[in-house]
């Protein structure tokens, strides 16, 4: 630690992970210990996690930066030590006077990355596997589209996801999603997209993505073509075996060493924000350029990336509405169609229940006169269940927004406890359905039952 009494407390809460996304917000906030006056210390915490992180805050940290996972902590007792300045680092939106969350433009990213992969595709077409079919992933892959067709407008872009599993419910907190963890599974939906003529596939899915470098690493030696992998967060190049034919292209890198650092920095400076947004033009982004597959383009890149900054190149702020070619691995063993108008939404078919665990689908059909809605999944608490606080009426999953007369299809997996029932929330045109004061229209519960 270094002890600098005449500035205020930072503590850097962290699992002891000594490599990856975690290891750069610990650089960074090492970094801040070197180059600010406060006094430093780190906490790893692995267990107890909540006992523990309060106890920091009851013993007078000034500031608390909460590595990765550390979220839904926090925001159980930042209302309770309005003292204690926590950093939230990319891991989901607190809202409090005393939080500054801090995010990235992930959009930016993931257009140079849709470059990365066009310029590169041999054959045409490219993949884009997320970890889940949610919100803030369809993101991504909305901008990585716009870049793969801004470089090649004949390209075809395949999808696929790691799972259909959501998150699972443990002492009182949730964690999204066993997408992100397996890269077993994410191995399985690289495979699938090479093996359909994928050439090039971007995995946005944390750790999983470790899978989807060694699915083109193996599938190149199988096949004895050349086929790529487009990593995120961590830098995944050390996987390659060959370092003649590496699988890895590029990456997209956050900086969150840059976010840790600067965030602490505001803070000591008087300058604290509820949100920090770090992009390409603060070095919050970018890619990384030193693999043999990467260097000749690497005068596209910084030239896009100039252009994404200057404003001549605009990103589509929104999810695909229609969705790309997704090469589904598994078969729902349900379909529950849902309609809507501007009246609201009702269920179709499929309301008789749902077996936990496995993948059901969702199909989110509008009309003509509406326009457009916005929809969530919505798991109802088990009548002998303890609701998470807060989420008394329910744990909300935003699906999508869709535009009139394109249906939309969501494959998910649901868990049972402590959950009893599940339905669909949907609203007229593009809003947020945990903050709009407008009343949401829901369908018919269905019964969550045990397979």
């Amino acid at each position: 630690a270094t002890s600098r009494p005449e500035g205020p407390s930072v503590v850097m809460v962290h699992n002891g992970d000594d490599s990856g996304i975690e290891r750069m917000i610990l650089d960074g906030a090492r970094r801040a210990a070197n180059a600010l006056p406060i006094e430093f210390s780190e906490a790893t915490i692995t267990a107890d996690i909540s006992e523990k992180i309060e106890r920091l805050a009851a013993d007078g940290a000034d500031v608390m930066v909460m590595g990765i996972d550390y979220s839904p902590y926090a925001q159980q007792i930042v209302d309770n030590y309005p003292d204690t300045h926590f950093i939230n680092m990319d891991t989901g939106y607190i809202s409090a006077p005393n939080v500054t969350n801090t995010e990235f433009a992930d959009d930016e990213g993931a257009y140079l990355m849709g470059v990365a992969a066009a310029a590169t595709s041999k054959s045409g077409t490219v993949g884009y596997i997320a970890a889940s079919q949610v919100p803030f992933l369809t993101q991504f892959q909305a901008a990585y589209e716009q870049g793969v067709r801004a470089t090649d407008p004949d390209a075809v872009v395949l999808v696929d996801y790691v799972s259909p599993g959501l998150f699972k419910v443990a002492g009182g907190l949730t964690w999204f999603w066993e997408g992100f963890l397996r890269q077993d599974m994410a191995y399985d939906a690289a495979m699938n997209l090479f093996r359909n003529g994928a050439d090039v596939v971007f995995t946005v899915a944390g750790e999983a993505g470790q899978g989807s470098v060694r699915a083109a690493a193996d599938y190149s030696q199988q096949t004895g073509s050349h086929v790529w992998a487009i990593g995120v967060d961590v830098d995944e190049g050390f996987l390659a075996d060959d370092a003649h034919s590496p699988p890895v292209l590029t990456l997209l890198i956050k900086n969150v060493d840059v976010a840790a650092y600067e965030a602490t920095r505001a803070y000591v400076d008087g300058e604290a924000e509820e949100i920090m947004t770090f992009n390409l033009a603060n070095d919050g982004i970018g890619y990384s350029d030193y693999g043999n597959g990467i260097r000749p383009l690497i005068p596209l890149m910084d030239t896009t990336a100039q252009e994404i900054m200057g404003g001549t190149i605009e990103i589509a702020q929104s999810a695909p509405r229609a969705p790309a070619d997704v090469v589904w691995r598994y078969e729902p063993a349900a379909v529950m169609e849902v309609a809507f108008d501007q009246s609201g939404c009702s269920l179709e078919t499929g309301g008789s229940a749902i077996v936990a665990g496995e993948p059901i689908s969702l199909m989110l059909n509008g009309s003509d006169e509406t326009a457009g809605g916005t929809f969530a999944l919505v798991l109802l608490w088990d009548e002998d269940a303890e609701p998470i606080p807060g989420l008394e009426d329910g744990f909300f999953l935003p699906l999508a927004i869709t535009e009139p007369s394109v249906p939309l299809e969501f494959r998910v997996a649901v868990p049972d406890e402590p959950f009893g029932s599940a339905a669909i929330v949907c609203l007229p045109g593009d809003v947020d359905p945990l903050t709009t004061d407008e009343q949401p229209s829901f369908t018919e519960p269905v019964p969550i039952v045990s397979p």
